[in-house]
């Protein structure tokens, strides 16, 4: 039988030797961007509130730059074929306890190591980062001006009273209780 032979895919690596976080955390953050394209990769990066987020996305930058200037391939087509997270040696310290005792502080570190590849079946993607979005204004008013003032209200704007919670109606709650109560 003959052998089929894959077409050989450059791979792209970047290496981020020492970040001064827990895998545990950094792994929520690879977990999100593992398999997809890097310009969606790089947005997903930038919206994250996680702490890890930036160090990853530097490290998602770098992978892209070796990859246009060592390699010569379309930053666009790129996707990131895995993103590892190991741990690496954790610094030890110690913090004094009761009756002369002491407890260890283990301070963890990640290795992360990312591989991108060229994928031709994807459309190309521009790197742009995300057009700022603009706030509109909500004139808020106290709870005597809802039924004062009205024609003096912004168009577009809701009164104080639409914008508070309504409570649930009696029926509605005992029903809830009822149900938590049978497991139902």
């Amino acid at each position: 039988m003959a052998k089929i032979e894959q077409p050989q895919l450059k791979e792209v690596k970047a290496f981020l030797g020492d970040l001064q976080m827990s895998p545990r955390k950094v792994r929520l953050v690879t977990d999100l961007i593992k398999h997809k394209s890097v310009a969606e990769a790089i947005v997903q990066l930038q919206l994250i509130s996680k702490k890890a987020a930036y160090p990853i996305l530097k490290l998602v930058n770098s992978a892209v730059a070796n990859a246009s200037n060592n390699f010569k391939l379309n930053p666009a087509l790129l996707v990131i074929k895995n993103i590892t997270v190991d741990q690496g040696r954790a610094t030890k310290r110690f913090k004094p306890r009761a009756q002369g005792r002491a407890m260890p502080i283990r301070h963890k570190i990640s290795k992360v190591l990312v591989i991108l590849v060229e994928d031709k079946t994807i459309k190309g993607k521009s790197l742009k980062p995300l057009p700022a979005v603009k706030s509109t204004e909500v004139e808020v008013h106290s709870e005597g001006d809802d039924r004062k003032d009205s024609h003096n209200r912004k168009p577009g704007a809701t009164p104080q009273s639409e914008l508070r919670p309504q409570a649930p109606k009696k029926a509605e709650v005992k029903r809830r209780l009822f149900n938590r109560k049978t497991n139902a």
